[in-house]
């Protein structure tokens, strides 16, 4: 898990900017593991939890695919 905090922009750390802040990590140019560890901690600051395609569609969008 890797905190989002000063990674991410501040607004997108709230719950109800869950699409965006998906799309923002997806979005960036980083290797898969770093990408799903940012989600994670993202999800664990807001108090959420994911679904399995999330990671995996986290999973094939990073720069070594």
């Amino acid at each position: 898990m890797l905190s989002p905090d000063g990674i991410m922009p501040d607004e997108l750390i709230q719950p109800a900017r869950r699409a965006e802040a998906y799309r923002w990590i997806q979005a960036q140019p980083l290797e898969s593991r770093v990408k799903v560890r940012l989600w994670k901690g993202w999800l664990r600051t807001v108090g959420q939890t994911s679904t399995a395609v999330e990671y995996a569609t986290l999973e094939h969008s990073g720069i070594e695919r």
